[in-house]
C-alpha cells in the first residue's frame, strides 16, 4: 500500500490570534500530536486545524496519531461540534461528518513537515496524485 501524503484539515486557520499563539508555543518547543483518520487515499484530521497550519508555516514536523475508521473517538474531547455530547463515535463516522468543502489540503512531506496546497489549485494539483476529484 502506498504511503499517504495528503491531509485534509477541518477548516482553514481563520483565527489569527490563536494561530500566532500556537506558533509562539511551537517556537518555544511545544509539540502537538494530531488525531487523523485514514480515509482512503488521504488522512482526514479530526482536530487541530490551527496547529497543523502553524506547523506548516513554520516547517515544523508534525506527529500524526493515525486512527482506523473503526477506532472509537470522544467528540467532546476533540472539541468537535455537530456530534451528540457525551457519546463516542467510530473515527470513520467523525471523519465523514467533517469531510466537506471547507477542508483545506496539505501535503505531508518526507520529513513530516506539511505544505499548504493553495486553495484555488488544490483540486487541480491533487487529481494527478490521487486520480480522482476531492468531492
Amino acid at each position: 500500500m502506498p504511503e499517504i501524503t495528503i491531509l485534509r484539515t477541518i477548516h482553514p486557520a481563520f483565527d489569527d490570534q490563536k494561530l500566532e499563539g500556537i506558533k509562539a508555543a511551537m517556537l518555544a518547543g511545544t509539540s502537538y500530536e494530531i488525531s487523523v483518520v485514514e480515509f482512503g487515499d488521504h488522512y482526514m484530521a479530526l482536530e487541530g486545524s490551527h496547529r497543523l497550519w502553524a506547523a506548516a508555516e513554520l516547517r515544523q514536523p508534525v506527529t500524526l496519531n493515525v486512527l482506523s475508521q473503526s477506532d472509537l473517538v470522544d467528540a467532546d474531547a476533540l472539541g468537535l461540534e455537530g456530534f451528540e455530547p457525551g457519546k463516542t463515535y467510530p473515527a470513520g463516522t467523525v471523519a465523514q461528518g467533517l469531510h466537506n468543502h471547507h477542508n483545506r489540503i496539505m501535503t505531508i512531506n518526507s520529513d513530516r513537515t506539511l505544505s499548504i496546497v493553495p486553495e484555488a489549485s488544490a483540486e487541480e494539483e491533487l487529481i494527478p496524485i490521487t486520480g480522482r476529484h476531492l468531492n
